[in-house]
Order: C-alpha cells, then structure tokens, then sequence
C-alpha cells in the first residue's frame, strides 16, 4: 500500500511540475504568431472561393467542425459560430476582393484568436493555388507551449488545407 501512495504522489509531482515548466515555458514564448500554408486544389478559384464562401456547409467538409450557426451578415462579412468538439467560437468571413479572404476570431474571450489571409491564385489551367496566412495570437501561457511545440502553429491551417482539397477529390 506505501508503495502504491508513494507512486501516486510521485506521479502526481511529476505531472505538476509538467505543467509549471509548460506555464514557465510559455511565459517566454511571444503572444503573436505567424503560420502559413498552400495547397494547389484540382478546381476553379471561383469553385474554391464558393467553397470557402459557404460557411454553414463548413461541417459537411471540414473534419473536427461539427457545425455551423449562421448569424447576423451583411455585404461586409458573413458572421457565424463554429461548433467544435462541444465549443464554440463566433468568426468573421470578409471576402476582400475576388480570391481574396479574411477570417477572423470576433470572440476576444477565448485564450486564442486572430485572423487567416486567404489567397486564391488560377494555376495550370483549372487548378487553383490557394496560400494561408495566419496572425495568431495565444494569450494564455499554458497554451502558448502546447500551440508552439506539442499541437504546432500551422496545424490548423494544414488540416483546412487538406479538408479543402479532399472536398474536391472525387
């Protein structure tokens, strides 16, 4: 029975001190960051921009977004909350010219936000280049640590970049 209290508590210290050094880490870590992705995609940029336009069809495409609540939207910007593993998160989709997107967090609650710069670009004929930017930011220092080296900055990105060209993958 010693040995099992003695486990118990040694592996409770060690998952403390974990989490210390992960908060410690993340105090030196910069709030802001930048990630980027491309992806050519076997359809139109006027396809694609459509594709990226329909946001409440977002949950038929995107793995891990369970679905979408439109709200309020206007010529400006289509506003709605993404559903995503029992959370929610109020977003801005801004079509800044044709091909060109802006995606942005309007929750400022949220230990995260920022924006995506969406760029669709024709290539080789039919196909389009689509490149991401994100400007990110994590605000809370736990975060920042798993953002920067467990989960990656760019993954959120990656994973829309291939759910969007599986979307077209007959």
């Amino acid at each position: 029975m010693k040995l099992l209290v003695r486990s118990l508590i040694g592996v409770i210290t060690a998952v403390f001190l974990a989490l210390v050094m992960a908060y410690a880490i993340g105090r030196t870590l910069p709030e802001q960051h930048v990630a980027e992705g491309r992806e050519v995609i076997a359809a139109s940029v006027e396809q694609v921009a459509a594709r990226i336009r329909d946001v409440a069809a977002y949950a038929t495409w995107r793995s891990g977004v369970d679905g979408v609540v439109l709200e309020q939207s206007s010529d400006e910007a289509v506003r709605y909350r993404e559903r995503s593993g029992g959370e929610e998160m109020a977003l801005a989709l801004y079509q800044r010219a044709p091909g060109r997107f802006e995606s942005v967090i309007v929750d400022q609650s949220l230990p995260f936000g920022g924006r995506w710069l969406i760029e669709l670009e024709p290539v080789n004929g039919d196909d389009t280049e689509i490149r991401i930017r994100e400007e990110g930011v994590v605000r809370a220092p736990l975060f920042r640590t798993i953002s920067r080296y467990v989960i990656g900055h760019e993954a959120t990105v990656k994973a829309y970049l291939a759910d969007l060209k599986a979307s077209f993958s007959p």
